[in-house]
């Protein structure tokens, strides 16, 4: 789906300019959903495609040509029309070829979401960044179909995920999972860890900032985007960007949920729009609001509750800013690093609220997300050289 008119050729005149030798830096846009992206092309000639970014996948996935409505956007891949595409085949040992077309032997297999279950075959093509000198030829998946159970709108809806409407005004076309190569649905070797044995970058070190306007990508190092000192917390698991949580605390008051039922696991996902976690932790954040609204009266979760219903049941209200600001600090306590969410950044406009009504941006999943809106506050350092997250304070991110 394409933006509009002077805000399109805003964003095509600055994307992708190269810092040094051996860095990248890209601009990265906040859709309305909210999903953050950049710019990557396709092919020659180049087909330009919007990439949500997504540290917790590890597949490149843009639509193809075969695909109709159920994909996003106007662009789409198309191997004839690209003088440089090679298929890969199901005998290529080297992936994991899980939907072999019979009429074909095109490589294909299944990259599976949150309800939804995105059908590709695997290419070698040329992938660059737009308006740099920077390409490879790289493996990606031709997404041709996409698949959504009875239930996955209201799977989502009971998860405080974004539903799945292709109405929205614009949502990426393509995504660009920057995990680890075991999460690869394919075993395809993801695009950063290309870019690192092309040469274009030189160390395995990406940093992210992102903020409601939009934000920065900084391949091959730390960025520019810190304000004060990194602090590190290791990555336990080479899959996702698996991390180690302590504990939960509101208001400085431990939650009181056993380590390993939010370690099961915990992650740093830019894919992920707000923080998620297991129905325990929800409970024990509730509960520990609720006891103390002797001391604070918390609109929506201590008094003028509709139907009887808190911010934690979906209900959603009318606060000012006072009220907000009388709510408590969520943390969550990792290993030599304590994240903190503002209730100025988990009271917030939510999709399933009506204009003017404020909902909860925390989520319900099985496992433990640092999500996107949490992230914000800092300039996030994926160090899968060394096997740490790190995280600073925010100077300029834009």
């Amino acid at each position: 789906m394409s933006l509009v008119g002077c805000v399109c050729s805003l964003l095509l005149s600055v994307v992708g300019a190269a810092l040094a030798a051996n860095t990248v830096e890209m601009p990265v846009y906040r859709s309305m959903v909210p999903i953050y992206y950049v710019y990557l092309s396709v092919g020659t000639p180049p087909v330009q495609f919007t990439m949500g970014l997504d540290t917790g996948s590890s597949d490149l996935l843009v639509p193809d040509v075969a695909c109709a409505d159920e994909c996003l956007g106007d662009d789409r891949y198309n191997s004839s029309a690209s003088a440089t595409s090679a298929p890969i085949y199901c005998n290529d040992p080297s992936y994991a070829c899980t939907d072999c077309l019979t009429d074909s032997s095109l490589c294909g297999y299944t990259v599976s979401y949150v309800g939804v279950a995105e059908k590709a075959t695997l290419w070698n093509d040329v992938i660059s960044i737009p308006n740099t000198d920077n390409s490879l030829i790289g493996q990606f998946g031709a997404v041709y179909s996409v698949i959504m159970g009875d239930d996955t709108q209201e799977k989502r809806k009971e998860m405080k995920r974004p539903p799945l409407n292709l109405e929205t005004p614009f949502q990426p076309e393509g995504m660009w999972g920057m995990g680890f190569q075991t999460e690869s649905a394919s075993n395809a070797i993801p695009l950063f860890n290309q870019f690192y044995l092309n040469g274009i970058i030189d160390q395995l070190i990406f940093s992210m900032c992102i903020t409601s306007n939009g934000g920065m990508l900084y391949l091959g190092g730390v960025g520019p985007y810190s304000n004060g000192p990194i602090s590190y917390t290791p990555i336990i698991s080479q899959d996702f960007f698996t991390v180690h949580i302590n504990d939960i605390t509101v208001g400085g008051v431990s939650i009181g949920v056993a380590e390993p039922v939010i370690n099961n696991p915990c992650i740093v996902d830019t894919g992920t729009t707000w923080p998620t976690m297991p129905q325990a932790a929800l409970d024990g954040i509730e509960n520990v609001m609720l006891d103390n609204c002797s001391n604070a009266n918390l609109v929506g979760i201590c008094s003028g509750l509709k139907n009887n219903l808190t911010l934690f049941d979906g209900a959603c209200y009318k606060l000012t800013a006072q009220q907000i600001a009388m709510y408590p600090v969520i943390s969550f306590l990792l290993d030599g690093v304590t994240l903190n969410y503002p209730p100025q950044l988990y009271i917030t406009d939510m999709y399933y609220c009506s204009r003017g009504e404020l909902g909860l941006a925390l989520g319900l999943d099985t496992f433990t997300v640092m999500g996107a809106q949490l992230l914000t506050q800092y300039n996030v350092i994926y160090d899968m050289a060394n096997l740490q997250v790190g995280f600073a304070d925010l100077t300029s991110c834009s």
